[in-house]
């Protein structure tokens, strides 16, 4: 803590102690400084001080070692030599006061004439890391020995803010942030009253001793003095309730800031451009308001606190003085300070642009939906030298590779010149290091300047580099230094968090080394990888062999760019994961990083290449191994839901690597806080790990709705045909992956029971009601344990089988009881159907397992009217509780440009009309998409289906930000 202080004892007038001189500089050396025109006593100015007030070297100050008549001879040399244009001034080291070259000369006064015998020399004090030393002694004998003994009353390092010993004032940060974030247009130097958080004052302890105290109000001395404490400033403006003043430096009763005292008297300096205010306290009237402000007459102290409120423009222009005056003398202290700007910005208001000093001040060291700053995972290639990814080398490559990384920016304090014992640093926690670099400025070939390869560990767990002095000193307030900032790892690689604490650091030498005296800390967030949903704009689309012409030609007419990928490798979908990342590039538009998230696909004994081909052939992805063995068609996200503003991450059950869940958590904002996902029941497929075989979103006006695959709707579509005499439509090919197709199969085929070369169909001979239990036939029909169909009804048989007379347990396999008029078709269905739409064995059928993921959905995403669009398709099974498609999966779709790019159906068709597909435009109807069908015939015999053999490149969404998710 600095100490100012001021001394009078009764019976004892200080004598004026100060010794100054001033002149204009003849001559000068490394070391020395002559004026010709004086003829000083020899050593006079031994332990003074020496100020360049004007010309060459201006500002510089040094400790007197030695002087003669004529020059003087400093401690340290200049860091510009004085010239004959230079001024300079001259104190003694008797004055009592602060000395810039840390020191605190005091010197025993003799007692005054007239002083009252016996009365024993004052006490006087020293300090050495605040330890108080007296000595004392009477009139004309030596003084006593001090006590405890400091050696000759030259004490260094006054007080433990003293950042060097060769006379530099005192740091104090410019209070213009906002540490009780109340607002962004008041920062805290503009505010009274108490300030939460506040942290940028700093103390000072106004000293008194114990005459002074004595001098209270109940004392009977008429003139008790005055006690002035001024602060250096600027002239201040206006006048009345417009008045603004411009002092230097405030100070306040409390380190929260609080009481302000009030230095309301503007005195100026003839010739020079600062002047002092002022505040006077008349002891003998106003001992109350002193002993307030000033003073604790139990310690004869005090400590205040000192604001920066304004910059300096020269190491030396804040100044604090206190003053005591008593019949016309004064004893006076003085502590100089700096009052520097310590601010680092970045974007923490997120408009893209260049990091301002008030809008982007407010919560700039976290990160949250509403403010931070956002840096990229630089793992594209803008290199024309090397297909390697811009992350893996320590230098900014081209002009593009810079717009990869965000601002960090140094606001300069607006010193032409950084004293020596001050130095900035810029620092991260070590770990951090790993995963970021910041460069030395952000522009095309510049270094790294802190990160894996640059940069010293302190042993406390940070790692800094130290700036040097040019891109801090500017004779301009507030210009600035601008570092760019990369990242290395996306969220969840190398188990990061992807947070950046970036911290300016200002610290001062002290004891040999380093010690840090102020700081601005900024954060920066890694954008994590955001997975899209169908209904985000497609930009391209990826297709294998056997689509890429048909896709092709669904999007004809648009600009989506569609390219064939994978050469003989054809589960496109299952190698790779599209996502964006992005951070604001200006206050319009985002600058994005489309990143492909490689999924390790092993075929033939071999990791398929193709998404890192492509990385390497399209310089503009990003890009990410995570191991998950492929399976890409278990990985999408929903649309925006209510709670999760860009989505909500869903994956298949089983099948996906720890690895890349972990790091699908990682990305935080398409999770819930604690990493749940919506888990999509595929177990029961041939395919297991492939959510894109039971649900597709699709978007329509002002929502989406999904799309199932539907053995129930496939059965209805065919009883209907059946019904209407279309028994013979026929597929022109269906069958499972792995067998030979069946060709020219007909509705009747799969849907009716043929017994002994009969088809079991007739009508009813009579009308029946819903509650009926006997049916009266046609003809004669059916088996004991015939499941029928008439209408939308079930029954089971139960008695009468082969008669035209039988009995039935109604509403069957989920339908309900109603009832049927007279010649209404009832015929008994085939095992194949009712294993698709109810059970085979114990084991659910696939429409029965669809509705359960339905109703699981609908609450995952806490929509209960969730609009679900049924599309026909039907299985056969493949062990006793796994099943496969043996029509083409409609629900395996590609949808960009408005289109659902899906399989053709082969069926069954009759008359050039293909029911299955006709059912579709018209369960399309109210969509924003409209189904386009191409052959896909070689997918469905991989068990696969478009979506296998195509991955699509979208958009981010052009009305929600990925922050808006961002955990709170």
């Amino acid at each position: 803590m600095k100490r100012i202080w001021v001394e009078y004892w009764p019976g004892v007038v200080p004598t004026d102690r100060i010794r100054t001189d001033s002149g204009a500089v003849d001559a000068a050396g490394a070391t020395t400084l002559t004026d010709s025109d004086k003829e000083w006593d020899a050593s006079v100015w031994v332990g003074g001080t020496v100020w360049i007030t004007g010309g060459t070297g201006s500002g510089q100050v040094r400790s007197v070692t030695a002087n003669t008549a004529t020059v003087v001879t400093v401690a340290q040399p200049w860091d510009t030599t004085p010239d004959v244009d230079s001024e300079y001034q001259i104190e003694g080291p008797n004055t009592g006061r602060y000395r810039d070259d840390g020191y605190i000369h005091v010197y025993c006064h003799r007692p005054h004439d007239g002083c009252v015998p016996d009365v024993r020399w004052g006490r006087f004090w020293i300090l050495d890391c605040n330890l108080e030393s007296t000595r004392g002694g009477s009139p004309g004998n030596s003084p006593d020995a001090w006590s405890p003994n400091n050696g000759d009353g030259s004490v260094r390092d006054r007080a433990p803010y003293d950042y060097s010993d060769d006379g530099h004032p005192l740091p104090v940060a410019y209070n213009d942030d906002d540490d009780d974030e109340d607002s962004l247009e008041t920062p805290d130097r503009e505010q009274s009253g108490s300030v939460t958080d506040e942290d940028d004052l700093e103390p000072l302890r106004f000293q008194f001793t114990e005459g002074i105290v004595q001098l209270r109000g109940d004392s009977t001395e008429a003139d008790k003095g005055k006690v002035r404490v001024r602060v250096k400033g600027r002239a201040p403006e206006g006048a009345g309730e417009e008045l603004v003043r411009h002092p230097l430096l405030r100070i306040w009763k409390t380190e929260t800031k609080g009481e302000q005292i009030v230095l309301d008297t503007w005195i100026p300096v003839e010739g020079q451009g600062l002047g002092w205010y002022q505040k006077e306290y008349d002891l003998s009237t106003d001992w109350e308001t002193f002993a307030s402000d000033l003073l604790d007459p139990v310690n004869r102290d005090k400590t205040l606190y000192v604001e920066g409120y304004e910059p300096s423009s020269d190491p030396h222009d804040a100044v604090i003085e206190l003053e005591y005056e008593l019949a016309g003398k004064t004893a006076t202290d003085t502590v100089r300070y700096i009052v520097i700007i310590v601010d680092l910005d970045v974007d923490a208001d997120r408009d893209g642009g260049f990091p301002e000093r008030y809008e982007d001040e407010w919560r700039e060291d976290s990160f949250s939906r509403a403010r931070g700053a956002v840096v990229l995972t630089n793992s594209n290639s803008d290199r024309t030298d090397s297909t390697d990814m811009d992350h893996q080398n320590d230098e900014i490559d081209g002009p593009p590779d810079f717009s990869d990384t965000s601002h960090v920016v140094l606001r300069r304090p607006g010193l032409p010149s950084i004293p020596s014992g001050l130095r900035a640093v810029l620092r991260m926690p070590t770990p951090q290091t790993t995963h970021f670099r910041v460069f030395d400025n952000r522009a095309e070939g510049e270094d790294e300047f802190l990160g894996p390869a640059e940069g010293t560990d302190d042993g406390s767990g940070r790692r800094f580099s130290v700036m040097p002095s040019e891109w801090v000193a500017s004779p301009q307030h507030q210009s600035t230094w601008t570092f760019g900032i990369e990242s290395i790892d996306y969220l969840g690689q190398q188990d990061t968090e992807g947070e950046a604490q970036v911290e300016l650091v200002y610290q001062i030498a002290r004891h040999g080394g380093w010690e840090d005296w102020s700081s601005d800390r900024a954060q920066l967030q890694v954008a994590p990888c955001v997975f899209t949903w169908n209904g985000q704009s497609a930009v391209a689309v990826y297709a294998n062999h056997h689509l890429v012409d048909g896709v092709r030609s669904a999007l004809a007419g648009t600009s989506i760019l569609v390219e064939e990928a994978g050469g003989s490798n054809i589960w496109v979908q299952d190698y790779a994961e599209f996502v964006n990342t992005s951070r604001r590039g200006s206050p319009d538009s985002d600058w994005l990083l489309r990143t492909i998230v490689d999924l390790k696909k092993v075929e033939e004994f071999k990791v398929v290449s193709w998404p890192e081909d492509l990385r390497k052939a399209e310089s503009l992805f990003g890009y990410i191994q995570v191991d998950n063995g492929g399976h890409g068609g278990g990985i999408m996200a929903t649309p925006p839901l209510s709670n999760y503003p860009v989505g909500r991450l869903v994956l298949s059950t089983g099948g996906h690597t720890p690895a890349f869940r972990a790091f699908a958590q990682a990305q935080k904002v398409q999770v819930t806080d604690t990493g749940g996902y919506i888990e999509v029941d595929t177990g029961w497929l041939d395919t297991p790990m492939h959510a894109d075989e039971v649900i597709c979103f699709v978007p329509k006006s002002g929502g989406y709705a999904v799309m199932v695959p539907s053995p129930k709707r496939a059965v209805n579509i065919m009883h209907v045909q059946f019904v209407a005499g279309n028994g013979d439509a026929k597929w022109t090919k269906m069958g499972v992956a792995g067998e030979d197709p069946e060709e020219n199969k007909t509705i009747q085929d799969k849907l009716v029971k043929t017994t002994g070369g009969v088809v079991q169909a007739t009508t009813l001979a009579t009308a029946v009601g819903a509650g009926a239990t006997t049916f009266t036939l046609s003809s004669a029909r059916f088996a004991t344990g015939d499941v029928l169909r008439i209408d939308d009804e079930y029954v089971t048989v139960t008695a009468g089988g082969g008669t035209t007379t039988i009995t039935v347990l109604r509403a069957q396999l989920g339908s309900s009881a109603a009832g049927h008029a007279a010649n209404t078709t009832i015929y008994a269905v085939t095992d194949f159907v009712i294993h698709n739409i109810w059970k085979r064995n114990q084991y659910d059928g696939p429409q029965r397992i669809i509705d359960g993921i339905v109703q699981t959905l609908k609450t995952d995403l806490g929509n209960l009217t969730l609009d679900v669009r049924h599309l026909p398709v039907l299985y056969e099974p493949v062990r006793v509780d796994t099943w496969t498609p043996c029509t083409p999966n409609l629900v395996l779709a590609a949808v960009a440009g408005g289109k659902v790019i899906t399989s053709q159906t082969y069926g069954p068709s009759k008359g050039g009309t293909n029911y299955f597909e006709q059912d579709v435009v018209t369960e399309f109807a109210g969509l924003a998409v409209t189904p386009v069908f191409i052959d896909a015939w070689d997918m469905h015999a991989e068990a696969g289906g478009v979506d296998c053999g195509v991955n699509v490149v979208r958009d981010p969404l052009d009305y929600v930000d990925w922050w808006e998710a961002w955990p709170e």
